[in-house]
């Protein structure tokens, strides 16, 4: 249990990390230069040590831009746009919803059954979201700020909507037609990562990077934690453990963000933040107590990318 709870716990590091981050270059810098690196890790790996070669099939074009453009453009710029005006426990929290949403695509593009319990459980998530929702920007971001709404939260959960629905994309491909996760990781997300590069030049400069040797200490950190410790991390702990334990202890990781936003960055925490995380823990617990019984794996797990 204690290791379970060490992955939650480095993962829950990259929100307050990416505020950091975020001090130091303009969203969409950062999403270019986080992704083509990323990228170009993964088809190193690919090409050089697992010695295989990069094609896409012509049929596949259609899903391989859908996954670039909306699974990693789009859903990086918005989530390092709206981690500005939110603390780092509310982005954690809003990224736990990411089974229950990836559940309900996976319920309408695959036709994967959800009982009425499970229905009962989702809407309790929706519940335990709703005051994040509606809970004021902070005092720097309060133009950002529609009547009780605040723009930022509803632009994260957009993005994690973004996400899952990249990995419905990516099971389609790995598992309809055997692509190699790695290399469609690979190209997608340095493809996304030059289309947000391309973004932040006319918009941002060259180089809107206030300080380059933090930012590249924090980007290597970053990087280490995200797209290899988190990665491999949970790969090891699924042969020890289901991954419907691995998902509910994922309610944890909010818990550590906040933690490290309170200690590293002095962020508030509001009483709503403890309202919404017991609504979202019993949510998540009838959510997935079929597959605790039956002891199956669920539809999708909490993606630590």
């Amino acid at each position: 249990m204690f290791i379970v709870i060490l992955m939650y716990a480095i993962f829950a590091s990259s929100f307050p990390l990416t505020k950091i981050l975020l001090l130091y270059s303009a969203p969409f810098f950062l999403t270019g230069v986080r992704m083509i690196v990323g990228g170009t890790i993964l088809l190193s790996f690919y090409t050089i040590y697992r010695k295989k070669r990069c094609s896409i099939a012509k049929s596949h074009y259609g899903i391989y831009i859908q996954i670039i453009v909306i699974g990693f453009y789009l859903n990086y710029i918005i989530r390092y746009w709206s981690i500005n005006c939110l603390s780092s426990a509310k982005a954690g929290f809003i990224f736990t919803l990411y089974p229950l949403i990836s559940s309900l695509l996976s319920y309408f593009f695959f036709g994967e059954i959800i009982s009425k319990k499970q229905w009962l459980g989702f809407a309790l998530g929706i519940c335990a979201v709703a005051p994040i929702l509606i809970t004021p920007a902070s005092a720097t971001c309060i133009e950002h700020q529609m009547g009780i709404f605040s723009w930022p939260a509803i632009a994260m959960l957009l993005s994690v909507v973004a996400d899952c629905y990249k990995w419905v994309l990516m099971r389609k491909l790995v598992l309809d037609h055997t692509c190699s996760p790695f290399m469609v990781n690979g190209l997608c997300m340095t493809a996304g990562g030059l289309l947000a590069l391309c973004t932040a030049f006319p918009t941002e400069g060259l180089l809107p990077v206030t300080s380059l040797t933090p930012f590249i200490g924090y980007m290597i950190i970053y990087i280490l934690i995200s797209n290899i410790i988190s990665y491999n991390f949970y790969g090891f702990l699924l042969r020890s453990y289901t991954a419907t334990f691995l998902s509910l202890a994922g309610f944890t990781a909010p818990l550590f963000a906040s933690f490290y936003g309170w200690l590293f960055l002095h962020e508030h925490i509001s009483r709503y933040f403890y309202i919404s995380v017991m609504l979202l823990v019993i949510g998540l617990y009838l959510f997935y107590q079929d597959e605790l019984h039956n002891n199956k794996s669920p539809h999708s797990t909490l993606a630590l990318d």
